[in-house]
């Protein structure tokens, strides 16, 4: 088909017109890069010259505390937050993914490692390393210093997608029993338990000695929170085992439960609840409620990560802690060589950047800060002057300016948060915290556990065929393994049927969960 010349010009001039508006298109992108890049620093402060705004989803009220305060006066970087409930954090942040309706910065979202790597490989979050090379050299520093870390965030195609939040202090890597010292005092009991039958020795006297002293049989031995969350790595540990669920011996994977020292462990549990040394309302009860038993004096031995023995006066003072003593790792006889189950102190996940930020240059000097002594200052304590002081001793420390009518405890919660520093060590404590603040007193007393201290599993990634099966394996494994244990406990079930609770365990896949981790674990191996 002919087109008239007319036709012909009309679209030369349509050809034209598309070029151009591209062309102009591209123009103003390239103008507004250019604009970008002289807005931003590469070093020194702010890290913008004209404010910046980002997003940023709150879980809580995060935009009235100091910490985002002295930040942008800091930075000049300033956050338009989405407010989000925390009863809905998990659901709206996958919501957030699936429409790629994400905020420019991901900031304690707690992504699992099969997150980073989804997300990651789907573009949806951005691989930071060339970015902290360039850019964040205090980040550059941690990861030289310690390669575990850089080891535990780097995913198998060798990207960083999420930085952590490292908590490196003793007091939080362990599970402790603490145990009530005016209690042993009023028996004459000066030497602590060292094995799990010295252990039922010491809550059957505390059961029948009447230790509190008010004449009546209410003493509970033995309590922990969370139904039997927190006490349940300490016991095993005295049965030789650092997890109820995949844990490294010998550098084989085992999947615990079939052991014989989880049996065992099961047992003792038994006899302990049996014998109400055990609180046999520990699968039913709230925080609240083992709280209020312990400032009634009724506990014992406590698994939490305070003592809580009398009332409210007796719980923040250092006598408190140095009067209750904490048990020391035990043995018993599946468990002949003393081991502490050690926690993580990378929480990995923390922080990502979005694919849809225009400016993770900035971004990620802002992450960097995190990172530094000042940065944990602002997130620690805020801005001196207006949420906190020094004080007027030697050595100097930091005291809370407490608006008149409201507590310290409800100022640091509503105002003053640590929920965004990047490092935290003693060392850097001590540089703001009296020296005789209790959290130094459970640092010391956590050292005895250093020596057996061991990690069940090293933090590290799955393929994605590996995630997949874990999940499909582990969420009614998991359960069924969660569910004997309770029945066990409380005498439901018997003990002498453990093969055939473990071979139920095998039908279900635990043989395949432990071949997963093996793989994976010699994968971490070889990558040192």
């Amino acid at each position: 088909m002919k087109h008239t010349k007319k036709q012909r010009l009309g679209a030369c001039a349509i050809l034209v017109f598309l070029l151009s508006a591209n062309v102009l298109g591209c123009a103003k992108e390239q103008e507004q890069a250019d604009t970008a890049a002289e807005n931003f620093n590469k070093t020194g402060y702010p890290i913008v010259n004209d404010q910046l705004t980002l997003s940023m989803f709150e879980f809580g009220e995060w935009k009235n505390l100091y910490f985002y305060k002295g930040m942008e006066q800091k930075t000049n970087i300033h956050f338009d937050f989405v407010s989000i409930p925390s009863t809905a954090g998990e659901e709206r942040k996958q919501l957030a993914f699936a429409s790629n309706e994400l905020p420019d910065l991901l900031f304690m979202w707690g992504l699992k490692p099969v997150d980073e790597m989804k997300y990651g490989s789907q573009g949806q979050i951005m691989p930071l390393e060339e970015l902290i090379e360039q850019y964040a050299p205090n980040i550059q520093k941690l990861l030289s210093d310690n390669p575990e870390i850089r080891q535990s965030i780097t995913t198998p195609d060798g990207h960083i997608y999420a930085l952590p939040q490292v908590t490196d202090h003793p007091r939080d890597r362990y599970n402790r029993l603490f145990i009530n010292g005016e209690w042993m005092e009023r028996l004459g009991k000066t030497a602590l338990p060292q094995t799990t039958d010295e252990l039922y020795q010491l809550l059957k006297d505390f059961k029948e000695k009447d230790p509190n002293g008010n004449k009546l049989a209410d003493e509970i031995p033995l309590t922990g929170r969370d139904k039997l969350s927190y006490l349940r790595p300490v016991l095993l540990s005295y049965f030789g085992h650092l997890s109820n669920f995949v844990e490294i011996a010998d550098e084989k994977a085992r999947y615990v439960p079939l052991q014989n020292g989880f049996k065992e462990y099961m047992a003792f549990m038994q006899k302990l609840y049996r014998e109400k040394l055990l609180d046999n309302e520990i699968f039913s009860q709230n925080q609240a409620q083992m709280v209020a038993k312990g400032e009634q004096g009724l506990y014992g031995v406590m698994a939490n990560s305070m003592p809580i023995f009398g009332g409210k006066d007796k719980q923040v003072l250092p006598d408190q802690i140095l009067n209750n003593p904490q048990m020391p790792p035990l043995v018993s006889s599946a468990g002949a060589k003393p081991v502490v189950a050690e926690k993580a102190t990378i929480r990995t996940g923390a922080f990502a950047i979005s694919s849809t930020n225009k400016h993770p240059e900035a971004t990620i000097r802002w992450l960097d800060f995190l990172y530094s002594e000042e940065g944990y200052k602002y997130a620690q304590y805020g801005i001196e002057g207006e949420s906190y002081k020094w004080s007027g001793t030697e050595p100097k420390y930091v005291e809370y300016l407490v608006p008149q009518g409201m507590t310290e405890n409800d100022f640091k919660n509503q105002k003053v948060s640590n929920l965004g520093y990047g490092f935290a060590n003693e060392e850097l404590e001590r540089k703001f915290v009296k020296k005789d603040w209790l959290g130094f007193l459970l640092n010391d007393q956590a050292q005895q556990y250093v020596p057996y201290a061991k990690k069940a599993f090293p933090q590290t990634y799955f393929t994605d065929k590996e995630a997949e099966r874990i999940n499909v394996i582990s969420v009614d494994l998991n359960t069924f393994v969660e569910q004997l244990e309770a029945k066990i406990v409380v005498g439901q079930e018997s003990v002498d049927n453990w093969e055939t609770h473990a071979n139920r365990m095998r039908t279900m896949g635990a043989d395949e969960l432990v071949s997963i981790y093996q793989t994976a674990y010699d994968r971490w191996k070889a990558a040192r």
